[in-house]
């Protein structure tokens, strides 16, 4: 036999079924009526084939191969009685363009299970940082500090930043006791005076009309001058110039050269020698005094 259609355990994909049937006379009484012994064997083999092949998938062709080749190769009678018969040589395949479209099918199976993994991954991780890590900005920081432990200062640096993300997750407004940790948020109204024009001693205090630049208009340096006095870092101490040192180096290490030099030379920049032309400094000479 050649390229018999047997049917495989999907629809339209049939199996094509070689094999060589060898078969010999049965058990049937010396009264039966002539038969075709050859036709009664491939019948036979064939019946044995059919129910081993329907349930194969059709990928699984070379498997199913060897299970024929094991099962019929037994001599065994067929249903009449008159013959028996076996199979040998045993070929199982499918056609070149059943085989196309199966690889086919195979490929876009596996990338859709791939696909669907990754879009539960990504569900599973917005989920995870949209109702545990985000919920508030303390979860933030506290998932911040789990990964980053031994940074606690640099954690506190992030509060803003933290904050700010907490807000944009959950579509809700930064909170008002968090605005001022975040560089580029607008600044709280002061209250106004009505009409009065501001005092001299409004202009050299803490007050509302303080002689500062606006926040829209200062500086980095204006702004980190208005830090340092914040901090209690008074005038041309060491420690308000070493304080200079670090923002800047933090600004060099950002790529930030040109801020990073405007703060060097407001705050830590030496002081110019005396011109010789001048000579020594009278007021030098009445301290030595």
């Amino acid at each position: 036999m050649s390229d018999v259609a047997l049917p495989s355990s999907i629809p339209d994909y049939d199996f094509l079924f070689s094999a060589t049937v060898r078969w010999c006379p049965g058990d049937a009484s010396g009264d039966a009526p002539y038969i075709n012994p050859g036709a009664l064997a491939v019948d036979a083999v064939l019946d044995r084939a059919r129910r081993i092949t329907a349930t194969q998938p059709p990928h699984r062709s070379s498997l199913a191969q060897h299970q024929l080749n094991g099962a019929l190769g037994t001599m065994t009678t067929d249903p009449t009685g008159r013959v028996k018969a076996l199979a040998e040589d045993v070929t199982l395949r499918l056609t070149e363009a059943d085989l196309a479209r199966l690889h086919k099918l195979s490929t876009v199976r596996k990338d859709e299970d791939v696909w669907e993994h990754e879009r539960n991954y990504e569900r599973n991780k917005r989920a995870y940082l949209g109702d545990d890590v985000f919920k508030d900005t303390g979860s933030a920081v506290v998932w911040w500090m789990a990964k980053n432990d031994d940074h606690v200062e640099k954690a506190v640096d992030l509060i803003g930043p933290l904050a700010q993300l907490s807000s944009a997750a959950n579509n809700t407004e930064l909170p008002e006791r968090f605005q001022h940790l975040i560089r580029g948020f607008p600044p709280e109204q002061e209250p106004q005076r009505g009409d009065a024009e501001p005092s001299l001693g409004d202009l050299f205090s803490d007050g509302p009309f303080r002689a500062t630049p606006a926040y829209d208009e200062a500086t980095t340096t204006d702004l980190l001058e208005r830090l340092m006095d914040r901090l209690g870092l008074e005038e041309d101490s060491d420690a308000r110039a070493a304080f200079a040192r670090r923002v800047a180096d933090a600004l060099r290490a950002q790529g930030l050269e040109n801020v990073a030099e405007e703060v060097k030379q407001r705050f830590d920049a030496p002081p110019p020698p005396p011109d010789p032309e001048w000579g020594p400094d009278p007021d030098d000479n009445d301290k030595a005094a």
